[in-house]
């Protein structure tokens, strides 16, 4: 079981989404996440349906994100354009515990 949750904010003019795969999903390397559960999208920057985030206007971003796996190992990207920027990764120890791992990055974005 997998679950993935990305928080992002942007203060100045109050851009910011929080959204998450709260269940077990399983996905094909080099797969774009969509996420199934969106509890903030202020600014409407994030398109949920495609699983990318458009930036509504220029300026210093903060993005973290979060996996938590049980059963196997769980591995996500941030990428700005065709680029990663940053990943997460846990491993599976064999012992069915949940197991976490969490990242964070500041991009300057423009429009």
């Amino acid at each position: 079981m997998n679950i993935l949750t990305c928080t992002f904010i942007f203060i100045k003019n109050e851009i910011a989404f929080t959204a998450g795969i709260p269940k077990y999903e399983s996905y094909s390397s080099q797969q774009i996440l969509k996420f199934t559960k969106v509890i903030t999208n202020v600014g409407g920057g994030l398109n949920a349906s495609d699983g990318v985030f458009y930036c509504p206007e220029p300026g210093l971003y903060y993005f973290f994100v979060n996996i938590m796996s049980q059963s196997n190992h769980a591995y996500a990207e941030i990428h700005k354009n065709d680029k990663r920027v940053v990943y997460v990764y846990t491993d599976y120890s064999g012992n069915n515990k949940w197991k976490s791992g969490s990242n964070a990055i500041i991009l300057q974005l423009e429009r």
